[in-house]
């Protein structure tokens, strides 16, 4: 609905959208197609983004060491372009770029999770704190009529856990995707789904059928 409402509509003047409302949805879409945390997010820079050539897709290189990097290797994650969908992250991430006038270039040290001048600007020199992250995206939601609480800094990421694995994405690959030593954290934002609980109190129904 944000996205809808806020972004698309803008798309062919991007210098149209709200930067602070920009910066959340964004957040969100890489969290949850990314599977990262908010200390990976805010770390990105415009040249961890790589375009691949020949293809709609974009390369992210998160930096070694990472809370959620428990391999301490860090990771490459690509983003693709999703046509037809309102969460496309390539065609977001393309218009975001453009927006805060970021480069896919080696050099572009500029943070992605940028902190906003008064003009309503991005500062590309700095990245904003995970308070500062929480609160914008609890401005939005009471935007919105949506309870903030319900919301937290790993909702995108448990989003994108929860949709891969109703997908059918083997919980082995989400573990890799997100850096993982062991299944047991990908199974954790699972678990803690309503979507999940929902779907195992239906597998659960037991007891004979009604007569009609």
């Amino acid at each position: 609905k944000i996205i809808k409402k806020e972004i698309w509509p803008h798309r062919e003047n991007v210098r149209n959208i709200d930067l602070e409302t920009f910066r959340t949805v964004f957040k969100w879409v890489i969290q949850a197609k990314t599977i990262c945390r908010f200390e990976e997010f805010s770390k990105l820079r415009a040249e961890d983004f790589r375009p691949i050539e020949g293809e709609e897709s974009i390369m992210i290189s998160f930096v070694r060491g990472a809370k959620n990097d428990q391999m301490h290797r860090g990771s490459e994650r690509a983003i693709t372009r999703e046509r037809g969908k309102w969460m496309d992250p390539y065609a977001l991430t393309i218009m975001y770029f453009e927006r805060c006038g970021f480069k896919m270039v080696k050099g572009d040290k500029s943070f992605v999770c940028c902190a906003i001048k008064r003009n309503g600007e991005a500062r590309k020199d700095t990245s904003i704190s995970r308070q500062t992250a929480s609160a914008c995206t609890t401005k939005l939601l009471r935007k919105y009529g949506e309870d903030p609480r319900i919301y937290g800094e790993t909702s995108g990421k448990r989003l994108g856990v929860t949709e891969a694995f109703k997908k059918g994405v083997p919980i082995e690959k989400i573990q890799e995707i997100g850096n993982w030593r062991t299944p047991d954290m990908p199974l954790r934002y699972i678990h803690a789904s309503d979507s999940y609980k929902v779907e195992l109190a239906k597998q659960m129904s037991f007891g004979e059928d009604k007569a009609e």
